[in-house]
């Protein structure tokens, strides 16, 4: 991580803030001691022929006799390990501006007040960048027993931002109006997904005396997906969060048959179907470029006491209300199976999708 930053004036108030940061994060992880799929594959198609067993597939395959006890040899043992790499990196630039001025130089204030309209704008510019490369074993899911084949990525998330904010005095140094101050302030974000997104936020502040003063906003704000949000690459993989088919074979909770049918499941399959292995059902994770922004609007108020006769003595008190629309984030699948066996809700069951023969397992 490298920080650089600049300060300085320009000319009368007028002072620039300029920053910039550089973050590199690498990985690179080895999966150890499993046993090629492919390979297994290769090493039990066996052949007798006058010299012993020969893999039909040839080259240097070693036949796998798991058939009787103490057969299995080191070579064959030897052929079927594999080891799965990956590397991956993620990295973040960013690039800040910040110019602030005092407009009461040039008169800009309000006749009631003795401080003059305090100004602030500038810029953003941040690029975040994903990489993510298997091996060939990962890649095509060699590995038994790893959850499932792994995908790469090689993705950037860029955004363009600017921003102004102002301070207004309004009244000072008046009966019952020691300070009333307003705040401004607009953002406009531009995406590189094609989010162009608009905030700003409405402050107002009263101190009817030194000692106590209140305060309230309203603001509008958003969050942007990440780039992990965005562009994490969609697998297969096992999960113990749905251990069992409640529809499958021997199910310990076994669910009606009216209620399965909600899951895709026909009546032929019904109690039939293999159970998920291993207390394992299969779950496709990633992430959606399709995503939009999380909205908020936050209404506040609240009040200070400093009072001059209890020294060193502060208090106050808050209220807010947030209104957050279009959330980020994902439904426990554990609620997801329930609320579609129980309710057939399509937001729910639209998310469980079986294999032809009805399995809740597999790719």
């Amino acid at each position: 991580r490298a920080v650089f930053g600049a300060r300085g004036e320009i000319a009368d108030s007028w002072k620039y803030d300029l920053y910039g940061s550089y973050y590199y994060t690498s990985l690179y992880q080895a999966s150890q001691n499993y046993l090629s799929i492919s390979r297994l594959q290769n090493a039990l198609q066996v052949v007798q022929t006058p010299t012993g067993p020969q893999c039909i597939s040839g080259g240097g395959c070693v036949p796998y006799n798991i058939f009787q006890d103490g057969q299995v040899s080191a070579a064959a043992l030897a052929y079927l390990d594999i080891e799965g790499t990956s590397r991956g990196t993620i990295a973040e630039r960013i690039v800040e501006g910040t110019v602030t001025g005092n407009l009461g130089d040039y008169g800009v204030k309000s006749p009631w007040a003795n401080d003059g309209v305090g100004v602030a704008f500038g810029f953003h510019n941040r690029r975040d960048h994903l990489e993510f490369q298997p091996d060939s074993a990962q890649l095509g899911g060699d590995l038994s027993g790893a959850g499932g084949a792994s995908t790469p990525i090689d993705n950037s998330l860029r955004v363009n931002e600017g921003f102004a904010e102002a301070r207004i005095p309004l009244v000072q140094d008046m009966a019952f109006a020691d300070d009333i101050t307003a705040e401004l302030g607009f953002r406009y974000s531009d995406y590189s997904t094609g989010i162009n997104a608009e905030t700003w936020k409405i402050g107002l502040s009263w101190a009817p005396t030194p000692d106590f003063k209140f305060r309230g906003s309203y603001n509008k704000a958003i969050r942007a997906p990440s780039i992990l949000e965005l562009y994490t690459p969609q697998a297969v993989t096992n999960t113990s969060q749905v251990a069992e088919d409640p529809c499958a074979a021997g199910a310990v909770a076994p669910a009606t048959l009216a209620a399965c049918q909600n899951t895709g499941i026909t009546a032929a399959q019904y109690g039939v179907i293999p159970q998920c292995p291993s207390g394992q059902c299969a779950v496709l994770l990633g992430g959606s470029a399709a995503l939009g922004p999380e909205t908020a609007k936050t209404f506040t108020i609240g009040a200070t006491a400093r009072p001059a006769f209890i020294r060193g003595f502060t208090a106050s008190i808050d209220y807010f209300h947030v209104d957050l629309k279009d959330i980020i984030g994902a439904i426990p699948l554990g609620v997801i199976l329930t609320r579609c066996l129980n309710t057939g809700d399509p937001t729910f069951c639209s998310q469980i999708v079986r294999a032809q023969n009805g399995i809740l397992f597999g790719t």
